[in-house]
């Protein structure tokens, strides 16, 4: 028995020792140490790499960063000096480049293709079976005149859109009225011929609302066909204190409108009335001309949109203008590129005009993770010439990037506790047609 209780114990004779804590102790060190190579490895080579794909980004890294005020710390501090002052070359690159880009419009004469044509008949022959869809045989003149005026929408998700909503036509093609742009709403099945979502339709105004989204952003772009009826209008208390984009549209009667000039903002602290650059409200000036490489958008009498250099002389016939930087297309050139400068994602808002004379407001939501963390004026640049842009500058961004819309603010303010923005100098206003009729 007691040779078999030998036996039986060997198992717990031979058993290994718990492994002793300076052991563990050990082995965490050198994992830690390890990963700390690894990252330190990581972090050199993220810096001094020549790959496409990685210098681009880490451009586009710094850029945002340097382009604001209170979070350049995110370059500056974390990268090399020299990796930073490069990017920075870049955007000083990019601002000499702007010299010189002038507008003339000259641009070749373009007619868009219409769906319908304006005199096409009901039926030629009594007993010939008419094929074509219900809404159109309904008013073939109206359908027309519709789709000739808005050559951005597919036809196809119109018509279908009206099958499921009858009562849009209830006063005609020309008194069509959607509006699906709120915050909460996820607009219309309608398509553009571009793919995009469409989010209001106001044929009476002459309006047009398309939801339009990439890989790191979400935004609205804005086509208003009469630009007659377009304007800057300035704050309530410009000089002294600005309001909000909605405010100041409100204030003017505009149905649609978004952010424009600049202003002294320190430590981000500014409340909108000190005007930064120069700026024209229907004949009043304002303002001391911006520096070389900084543009000004001249709204003339002729109702067309001239891009020039900041230190210009005023155009004549100007009405309305603005200065800021970059101009992304001039007479449907694209000049701005991912080689120089503008690769920083922020919320942007910029106005353009068509070869066509409608004008364009693009506003890009934001800094808001999960949402629309913004874009490049690059990616806006193309976006813009998708839909035929013949003129477009970049406004003041970032959180005074606002859009307002039949009563309410349409886009999300970077800083989500503002729900209509910042305040502002002055704000673009395009006018009813029954206020500007007046």
């Amino acid at each position: 028995m007691q040779n078999l209780t030998l036996f039986g114990s060997r198992s717990h004779r031979t058993a290994r020792p718990k492994p002793k804590k300076k052991y563990r102790l050990r082995t965490f060190l050198i994992v830690l140490l390890s990963l700390v190579v690894l990252g330190e490895g990581v972090y050199f080579w993220l810096c001094s790499t020549d790959n496409a794909f990685v210098s681009k980004w880490r451009t586009i890294y710094i850029q945002t960063a340097m382009s604001t005020l209170t979070h350049q710390w995110l370059a500056t501090d974390l990268l090399p000096e020299d990796v930073v002052n490069s990017a920075i070359d870049l955007m000083n690159q990019g601002l000499e480049d702007q010299i010189g880009q002038n507008s003339s419009w000259d641009i070749p004469e373009q007619v868009p293709d219409k769906p319908v044509e304006p005199d096409e008949p009901v039926v030629e022959n009594p007993g010939e079976e008419d094929t074509r869809p219900y809404w159109i045989k309904l008013d073939p003149e109206g359908a027309a005149a519709f789709f000739e005026l808005f050559w951005q929408i597919d036809q196809e998700s119109m018509l279908s859109y009206l099958d499921t909503h009858p009562e849009v036509m209830d006063n005609g093609w020309e008194n069509i009225n959607i509006d699906e742009a709120g915050l909460d709403q996820d607009g219309t099945s309608i398509q553009t011929i571009n793919g995009d979502k469409v989010l209001a339709i106001n044929a009476y105004e002459g309006i047009l609302l398309i939801r339009v989204t990439g890989s790191t952003y979400r935004g609205v772009l804005a086509i208003a066909k009469d630009p007659a009826r377009l304007g800057m209008r300035w704050s309530a208390g410009i000089g002294s204190y600005g309001q909000t984009c909605k405010a100041i549209c409100e204030r003017n009667d505009a149905i649609l409108g978004i952010s424009a000039s600049g202003f002294d903002d320190p430590n981000g602290m500014g409340n909108g009335g000190i005007l930064s650059g120069y700026a024209m409200c229907n004949g009043d000036e304002k303002g001391t001309h911006a520096l070389p490489g900084y543009k000004r958008l001249e709204l003339h009498e002729d109702n067309r949109m001239y891009i020039t250099d900041a230190r210009d002389y005023v155009g004549k016939g100007t009405t309305d203008a603005v200065e800021f930087t970059p101009a992304l297309i001039v007479d449907s050139r694209v000049i701005v590129d991912e080689t120089c400068d503008w690769n920083g994602m922020h919320p942007r808002a910029i106005l353009g005009q068509s070869e066509l004379g409608e004008v364009q407001m693009l506003v890009i939501e934001g800094r808001q993770p999960g949402l629309s963390l913004g874009v490049s004026v690059v990616d806006c640049a193309h976006l813009l010439s998708s839909y035929r842009c013949a003129q477009a500058m970049n406004m003041d961004g970032g959180t005074t990037a606002m859009m307002y819309y039949n009563g309410r603010s349409i886009i999300s303010c970077s800083n989500t506790a503002l729900e209509d923005g910042r305040a502002l100098p002055n704000a673009w206003c395009y006018f009813s047609k029954d206020t500007f009729e007046e």
